[in-house]
């Protein structure tokens, strides 16, 4: 064997061997094995040779390599329960989640119209009628009749029901108790000057309270009185619900769906005509108490 084929052999196999001594005890085993220094050559160079796939041209293999880094790709791109050290991919669609409003109808997440607030609107419309009404007489005498009158007492006005209590002790006659002798007097200017149209007297630590029986023509002014505030009451809801329908044409030009407005139209338009139904119970109730004496 010549000092150049030799030094193939060596050199291939000093890339595997650790040490000099190791290298020198494998070489001539390797001569052995292989039944001379040229059979050794030659297996050795073939095993240096990378291994050649049967049935698939190299052209194939490259082809099949970069459909594997696709795959591999949009898969890692797909998958949402990894590490999540995978970036999503591009051409995933954005998933929106959209906040539960009222009837349904919304628009970035809020609303068209506050129904809740427009609601609680017309509800105080109905409270402040009902509060007007107390304040008219009936046929028959209630201590409920005295519950909107307010007394001017320690710098300030104040709710008679804090400072006095009334009884009704006859059909005729309404006593109201005042806590302290000192307010004895406001309260008699507070209920001289209500629209109860009655004329108070104080007696020792209690107002008295004549209540005469309302004539028939008292009680038709009377009627005609709740029926005045009750249209009051109806054209507050009316503006109340005008607001709702102004701020529906505003979300109209800023490019919400026309369907969208349309059903929030017709949500405001069903709960105007419940309160101005209830407006209307309430005026009906307060007319039957009226009359009946």
């Amino acid at each position: 064997m010549s000092s150049f084929s030799s030094g193939i052999c060596m050199r291939h196999l000093s890339r595997r061997l650790p040490s000099p001594r190791t290298k020198s005890i494998m070489n001539r085993a390797l001569v052995r094995a292989f039944g001379g220094q040229s059979n050794c050559i030659s297996r050795t160079v073939s095993l240096l040779q990378p291994p050649v796939i049967s049935g698939l041209p190299s052209q194939a293999v490259r082809n099949f390599s970069k459909k594997d880094r696709r795959k591999g790709s949009a898969n890692a791109g797909g998958s949402g329960s990894g590490s999540g050290t995978a970036a999503p991919s591009r051409h995933t669609a954005p998933h929106h989640h959209h906040a539960p409003s009222i009837g349904g109808v919304t628009h970035n997440e809020k609303p068209l119209v506050d129904l809740d607030k427009l609601q609680s609107k017309m509800e105080r419309v109905l409270r402040g009628l009902e509060k007007e009404f107390s304040g008219v007489r009936g046929g028959r005498p209630d201590a409920g009749m005295f519950d909107h009158l307010h007394v001017q007492a320690y710098g300030k006005a104040t709710p008679l029901s804090d400072v006095a209590q009334v009884t009704i002790k006859s059909p005729t006659l309404a006593v109201i108790h005042v806590y302290d002798p000192d307010i004895l007097h406001p309260v008699h200017e507070a209920v001289q000057a209500s629209k109860l149209e009655l004329n108070p007297r104080v007696d020792g630590n209690v107002v008295n309270v004549p209540l005469p029986k309302p004539s028939a023509e008292m009680r038709q002014g009377y009627v005609k009185l709740v029926s005045q505030c009750t249209e009051t009451a109806r054209q507050n809801l009316r503006k109340i619900r005008r607001e709702g329908m102004d701020r529906l044409k505003g979300e109209g030009k800023e490019g919400v769906g026309e369907d969208d407005v349309r059903r929030s139209s017709k949500l405001i338009e069903s709960m105007t005509e419940e309160w101005v139904k209830r407006v209307g119970e309430a005026l009906e109730k307060k007319k039957k108490e009226i009359m009946t004496v």
